[in-house]
């Protein structure tokens, strides 16, 4: 990693090279603006763009934000802290990052990983069971969220499996910004049953979705999905209702972004990879935030297996070719037309 320090008229500056998520390139790229510097950690800066797009300025081991510029360097060997001071000025766009004594230069892009759904339903209930058990164990995640905040949850997932819209949205309301910290636990269980409703949907039965390289694919919401509707109400919600990086991770959890340790928990919860190991490297996630998450997680697919699935389509036998004949003249039905019967 190359760290530099250079001096210009504003004073010296330490210049580092990052690599900046897909998902927060238009700021980046677009025009230099100022930004708003919003919390400094030892491996986590937090600023909001001009446009409102709240960016994760990150060190290689903290948890990969969905919407992070990370540096080439742990905390150790690039201090956030020594170089940015809570109330510094900062600016973004033109490719650089710049806050306080620091500019970062985009030096390359990354996408946020997806997980894979699960093959069937099969798949997706025993991964959840798993899930469940671990939950249950006496020796579990202790989330964060409290008991009345549970229950609410569980409406959540009832109304969300129901297809129940106003009731889904109402629930989800009473858990935005429930609880301290930079991401309230209400927060991150929402984050993760949004990501876990996004991403668990079994593929559609052969001839809903049909096939991409002979592989079936997930069902992608689509604006009328009440998993879309959900999520966008979700993100409209939560501006002023919590934190504004708490709100900007919840918004691209409800577009089926997350950081990869609950991307994996849902592989695993799919069928894709052990559950025990993927749940143990989330809870490592913040204080609660990863016991949170994969509550989450679990209410969302417990949502999903409650739905009931699509039916597959009864498939019309080929009809024999029938020998032309000759035409006929037009008949009048004097069968009564479809709808209200004729006193």
């Amino acid at each position: 990693m190359a760290i530099t320090t250079v001096t210009e008229s504003a004073g010296r500056q330490t210049v580092l090279p990052g690599a900046a998520a897909r998902i927060v390139r238009a700021p980046l790229e677009g025009p230099t603006r100022p930004a708003r510097l919003l919390a400094v950690f030892p491996a986590a800066v937090y600023v909001t763009a001009a446009d409102g797009t709240v960016l994760a300025l990150l060190t290689t081991d903290a948890v990969r934000l969905p919407n992070a510029v990370v540096l080439v360097a742990d905390r150790n060997r690039a201090p956030l802290t020594a170089v940015v001071h809570d109330g510094d000025t900062a600016d973004c766009g033109a490719g650089v990052l710049r806050i306080g004594g620091l500019r970062v230069r985009v030096a390359r892009w990354w996408t946020p990983p997806r997980p894979h759904p699960p093959h069937d339903r099969t798949a997706l209930r025993v991964g959840a069971a798993e899930l469940g058990a671990l939950f249950r164990s006496t020796a579990g995640p202790r989330p964060g969220l409290p008991d009345h905040g549970r229950a609410v949850l569980t409406e959540l997932a009832r109304h969300a499996a129901r297809d129940e819209r106003p009731a889904a949205r109402a629930a989800a309301a009473r858990l935005l910004g429930l609880g301290p910290g930079l991401t309230p636990s209400g927060d991150d269980v929402l984050s993760g049953f949004l990501l876990a409703l996004r991403h668990l949907v079994p593929p559609a039965p052969a001839g809903r979705a049909g096939r991409r390289g002979g592989s079936p694919r997930a069902r992608e919401p689509d604006e009328a999905d009440g998993v879309t509707w959900l999520g966008t109400r979700v993100t409209a919600l939560a501006p002023g209702r919590t934190t504004d990086l708490s709100a900007a991770l919840l918004g691209h959890a409800a577009r089926g972004d997350g950081c990869p340790q609950a991307v994996e928990l849902i592989e695993a919860v799919a069928g894709h990879r052990p559950v025990a190991p993927a749940l143990a490297r989330l809870l490592a996630v913040g204080h609660t935030s990863g016991a949170d998450l994969g509550l989450g997680v679990l209410a969302g697919a417990r949502a999903v297996l409650a739905r009931r699935p699509p039916r597959r389509p009864a498939e019309k036998p080929e009809q024999p070719e029938q020998p032309e004949q000759p035409e006929q003249p037009e008949q009048h039905s004097v069968a009564e037309p479809t709808g209200r019967r004729t006193p």
